[in-house]
């Protein structure tokens, strides 16, 4: 008899995966702790796949935040697998991740897709200086959130390790856990039609209240990476990353922070970290000789701080609602 949980897998898909779509589905069903049921929740308006095995097909309004933020009320597990439509498992994959969840009564866990802590030195530092994701020596966590809500990472990790985020391909997490941190709050991040942000929004989300993640590094699990949803860089999307990263650090690190201090800390860190990366961006622009990607980049942060003024944003509930007693 398997020592592990039930559980069942939720995939969110536009259905245009294919072969790895395929190849997923398979690994699932070949799983040394295969899954109770698999649910696919596929965007309105787009065609379903081919079936495959025995998975079964839901209907839901498309948006990244949205396909994730259900009540999966039609999953009656504990636990539950979600996943992106191009994930590979390998047959004991499931098993590991439960495993961990057991040996550290965590909450949550992820497996580690990308692996930045492999990148070669000069991609570190092109890395930091660009994105300002920074490594870590001797931090306790795999990923550990920023005042200026950039991430730091574990440049020699543990074959398991806590962790303040995750990227979002594939997570196993307790139900009643996910459902608790009310992920359809988020859905303003479904304006942008770029998958960025919601990854460490949902997962620091879970951090903030109080539940414990992990990220497993050994798990075998392979991110294929349809590229489903690849859009052009032009300048609507210079707009929107500042945007996105402004709000997301309003919402998660700024609103979050009980002093004044700790808030005027966290202003001061996003800032200077807005002003690195329009620095950085200015340097591009004048050897490529365009203005644009900076200019969209201002009026991004300008168009985001009227957002978390507006009635909109202001009805959103406070993450700290969400903080266990």
């Amino acid at each position: 008899m398997n020592r592990f949980p039930d559980y069942c897998v939720a995939i969110r898909t536009l259905g245009k995966a294919g072969d790895k779509f395929v190849k997923m589905i398979t690994s699932l069903k070949g799983q040394t702790h295969p899954p109770k049921a698999i649910f696919v929740y596929l965007a309105e308006g787009y065609s379903q796949p081919e079936q495959i095995a025995d998975e079964i097909y839901i209907t839901c309004p498309k948006g990244m935040m949205r396909q994730r933020a259900q009540r999966y009320e039609e999953i009656d597990t504990d636990y539950i697998l979600f996943c992106d439509d191009d994930v590979y498992f390998q047959p004991d994959s499931v098993q590991k991740l439960f495993g961990a969840l057991s040996k550290h009564k965590a909450d949550c866990v992820s497996p580690k897709v990308f692996l930045q802590h492999k990148d070669s030195l000069k991609q570190i530092i092109m890395k930091a200086l660009y994105t300002l994701a920074l490594p870590s020596l001797f931090g306790r966590y795999a990923v550990r959130i920023r005042l200026s809500s950039r991430f730091s990472y574990a440049l020699r990790p543990k074959s398991v390790m806590p962790t303040q985020s995750f990227a979002g391909p594939c997570f196993l997490s307790k139900k009643d856990a996910f459902l608790s941190v009310n992920l359809e709050d988020e859905c303003w991040l479904d304006r942008f039609p770029y998958p960025i942000g919601d990854d460490q929004l949902l997962a620091y989300k879970l951090y903030v209240a109080g539940y414990s993640l992990l990220m497993h590094f050994t798990s075998g699990i392979i991110h294929q990476d349809a590229k489903t949803s690849n859009v052009a860089k032009g300048d609507a999307y210079y707009h929107d990353i500042s945007f996105i990263r402004y709000v997301l650090w309003y919402r998660s690190v700024f609103q979050t922070r009980g002093s004044m201090l700790a808030k005027g800390l966290s202003v001061l860190a996003f800032y200077s970290s807005w002003l690195w990366t329009a620095l950085m961006s200015a340097l591009v622009c004048a050897l490529r000789r365009r203005t644009l990607p900076f200019k969209a980049s201002l009026k991004g942060l300008r168009d985001a701080k009227r957002f978390v003024a507006s009635d909109e944003f202001r009805r959103l509930p406070l993450w700290k609602s969400l903080w266990k007693s």
